[in-house]
C-alpha cells in the first residue's frame, strides 16, 4: 500500500534563528510517521538570513524546499503559495515562529484519516494582554458576523491545520489578490473539526504581525466576504439622520421653554448636525472606497505573488 503524500507548508518572514530550530523539529515528527512527506518553506520578503537557512535545510535534505518571494506579500498570500505547490495527498499549515508544536500533527493526521477534511488547531490559551487581547477579541468577533459563521469559528487563529486534497484544489481556485485564507476555507465547507493545542512560548524575535497589517487583514475580511458593511451604513445613515432630526427638535422645544436657552440650544443643535453631517458621508464614502479599490485592484489581473528563487520546487500546475 502506497505511502500517504504529507506536504508542511511554513511561511515565514525574518525567522533566522527559528528555521533553523525548526527544520529537525520537522523532520523528527514527520519521519515517526508513515508519509512520504516534503516542507515547502516559503519565504515572504526576508531580509535577514532567513533563505540562508532554508538553503542549508534544503542542502541537507531534499525533503526541505523553498519559494521565495521577491518582495513581502503577507502571510495569508504565502501559505496561499504553499497550498498552491502542494503535492501531497494533505497539507499541513504551521508557523516558523516555534510556536506551534510539530508534535500535534499525529493527531492532525489522526482526524483527517477519520475523514475530516480540514482540522483546524486551536490554542487552548493565548499569550495576548491588554489591548491587543481585547483588539483579537473584538476582530474575532465582527468577522464572525460579517462572515456568518457558526459559533466557535471565530476562535481560529490559522497557525496550525491541515486540509485534504480536496480543499488544496478548492483553494488553487480563489482568485482573490486581497485575502484572508482562513475566511475563504471557511467559506468553502467541506468536513471541518478542531483540534486542541498548547502553544509554546516563542523562542527568538518578535512576532512579524504588526498593527497595520491587522488593519489590512480586517479590511480585506470586511470588504471580501460580506454585503453587511453596506447595509450597516444605509442604517447608519438612517440612524444619523434621525439624531440630527433629534437634536434639531431639542433645540427648538429648548427655545420655546425657555427663550433663555435659545442661543445655547442653537449652537448644541448646530454643531450635532454638523459632526453628523460632515461624519456620515465620510464613513460612507471610505468605506465604498474600499470596494472600488480592491475591485480595481482584482480587475488589473495581477499574480498574486512574485517568486524569486526556488529550492526543489516545481511550477505549480
Amino acid at each position: 500500500m502506497a505511502k500517504t503524500r504529507c506536504t508542511v507548508v511554513v511561511p515565514f518572514l525574518n525567522e533566522a534563528r527559528s528555521l533553523a530550530a525548526l527544520g529537525p523539529q520537522l523532520a523528527k515528527v514527520l519521519d515517526g510517521e508513515d508519509l512520504e512527506w516534503e516542507v515547502i518553506l516559503v519565504d515572504d520578503g526576508s531580509t535577514d538570513e532567513s533563505f540562508e537557512e532554508a538553503r542549508k535545510l534544503h542542502d541537507a535534505d531534499a525533503r526541505f524546499k523553498c519559494l521565495r518571494f521577491a518582495r513581502n506579500f503577507g502571510s495569508h498570500v504565502a501559505i496561499s503559495a504553499g497550498l498552491e505547490h502542494a503535492r501531497g495527498d494533505v497539507a499541513i499549515v504551521t508557523m516558523a515562529d516555534l510556536e506551534e508544536p510539530p508534535e500535534s500533527f499525529p493527531a492532525l493526521l489522526a482526524m483527517w484519516r477519520e475523514g475530516h477534511h480540514l482540522v483546524w488547531g486551536i490554542r487552548k490559551r493565548r499569550d495576548l494582554k491588554g489591548l491587543n487581547r481585547l483588539g483579537s477579541k473584538l476582530y474575532h468577533r465582527v468577522f464572525g458576523w460579517l462572515a456568518d459563521m457558526k459559533p466557535g469559528q471565530d476562535e481560529i487563529g490559522g497557525g496550525l491545520f491541515i486540509a485534504d486534497r480536496r480543499v488544496l484544489d478548492a483553494v488553487r481556485r480563489f482568485p482573490e489578490r486581497n485575502r484572508n485564507i482562513i475566511g475563504l476555507l471557511l467559506w468553502a465547507g467541506f468536513k471541518q473539526g478542531r483540534l486542541e493545542y498548547e502553544p509554546r512560548t516563542r523562542k527568538f524575535g518578535k512576532s512579524k504581525w504588526t498593527f497595520a497589517k491587522k488593519v489590512k487583514l480586517a479590511l480585506d475580511t470586511f470588504v471580501g466576504f460580506s454585503s453587511r458593511p453596506l447595509r450597516a451604513l444605509l442604517l447608519g445613515g438612517i440612524a444619523a439622520s434621525g439624531l440630527g432630526l433629534a437634536g434639531v427638535a431639542v433645540a427648538i422645544a429648548l427655545a420655546v421653554i425657555d427663550p433663555k436657552l435659545a442661543l445655547a440650544a442653537a449652537i448644541t443643535g448646530g454643531v450635532s448636525a454638523l459632526f453628523l453631517c460632515i461624519g456620515t458621508p465620510l464613513v460612507a464614502t471610505g468605506l465604498l472606497g474600499e470596494y472600488l479599490w480592491r475591485a480595481l485592484d482584482e480587475g488589473r489581473g495581477r499574480p498574486l505573488y512574485v517568486v524569486m528563487d526556488r529550492l526543489g520546487v516545481d511550477d505549480a500546475k
